[in-house]
């Protein structure tokens, strides 16, 4: 499957959990949503190591700007994905600033549109390829990529 089609999938799934018409969360939520990767242990994992208690988090953008999950029939709970390294090559993912709303709420589209301005305040150009990334994806003004490419540096 392709990222498009996964981001397709997800879009889809999402819309269909939340009973809102395709193009009404599309226009609401937005389109390309992905699930969050998982690689790490996020707040609300079951510490038996099933699984997290209360869904899994999908995520908008890239570098990812917002986080989501449904909560309940129509509602969902936001907030700002935050990229955090454990270790060698061990990204742990949680999301930071959470709050619940209801998807008929007329200050859902304000709310997300505050979240991923926030977020967004953290992203930052590379200057050696001039893509943006997030926090997680850099040190200092150089992103993980270049350095690996251009300066040797494995992470």
């Amino acid at each position: 499957m392709s990222v498009a089609e996964d981001e397709q999938d997800t879009t889809e799934l999402l819309a269909a959990e939340l009973s809102v018409e395709l193009t009404s969360f599309i226009g609401c939520f937005g389109g390309g949503w992905t699930s969050l990767p998982s690689d790490g242990v996020d707040l609300d994992v079951d510490t038996t190591g099933l699984g997290n208690l209360f869904g899994p988090w999908h995520v908008h953008g890239r570098p990812f700007q917002i986080a989501m999950r449904p909560t309940g029939r129509r509602e969902v709970e936001i907030g700002t994905p935050l990229g955090r390294w454990v270790g060698a090559g061990s990204l742990l993912w949680v999301v930071d600033r959470r709050e619940r709303i209801d998807v008929d709420d007329p200050e859902l589209s304000a709310r997300l549109s505050r979240l991923a301005k926030t977020r967004r305040t953290t992203f930052r150009y590379c200057t050696s390829c001039a893509r943006i990334v997030g926090p997680e994806d850099r040190d200092g003004s150089t992103c993980h990529d270049c350095m690996s490419r251009w300066l040797g540096v494995v992470f």
